[in-house]
């Protein structure tokens, strides 16, 4: 495949994975069971890492990450629709997802973890309806951390939309109008 992400390139073959996301899973779910604990890697032609563990309680926690985080509004937004791709590709929307970070998506990085289905009575994403509540109360609506980062980012398109209004429009006053030119 041309233009490969370096990180891919620098991998391993056995840790580089160019079939469907629906065969990645499964190749996840078996590495996660053979290697409780320790869990199983790969890296995709695009650069991004996931992997899959199991943990003591038999909880599976799916990683995703990028070695580098986005340096733009764009940047960010592409990554929550990277993680949200990955989610429904993977079949893990409804786990707990944590960025792992307490302020939030600082970098490239994401875990869901397997919730149990005895234990789904947590609340739901008011917007997604898939997810659990990232922080009951924290957002005017009860939100995951996914939708609140799509909320988030849509919010600062529509205030940078309005200030180039604003720049354009107070530009269109501030601009004098030629006076024109008298005929003899």
């Amino acid at each position: 495949m041309p233009d490969n992400h370096p990180d891919f390139d620098g991998t391993p073959a056995g840790h580089r994975w160019v079939q469907s996301l629906g065969e990645l899973r499964k190749e996840l779910l078996k590495g996660a069971r053979q290697h409780q604990g320790k869990g199983v890697w790969f890296i995709l032609p695009h650069g991004a890492l996931v992997a899959m563990s199991s943990r003591e309680d038999m909880r599976r926690v799916l990683r995703i990450a990028r070695r580098e985080s986005p340096t733009s509004d764009k940047g960010w937004e592409a990554w929550v629709r990277e993680v949200q791709t990955f989610a429904k590709h993977l079949e893990v929307e409804g786990w707990t997802q944590t960025p792992d970070s307490s302020e939030g998506f600082q970098k490239c990085e994401v875990l869901f973890t397997e919730v149990y289905s005895d234990e789904q009575d947590e609340p739901l994403c008011s917007r997604c309806k898939k997810a659990p509540v990232a922080d009951k109360g924290k957002f005017k609506e009860d939100l995951c951390v996914a939708c609140a980062i799509e909320l988030g980012n849509e919010e600062i398109h529509q205030k940078q939309l309005q200030r180039q209004k604003e720049n354009a429009e107070s530009t269109a006053r501030s601009t004098p109008k030629p006076k024109p030119k008298k005929h003899l």
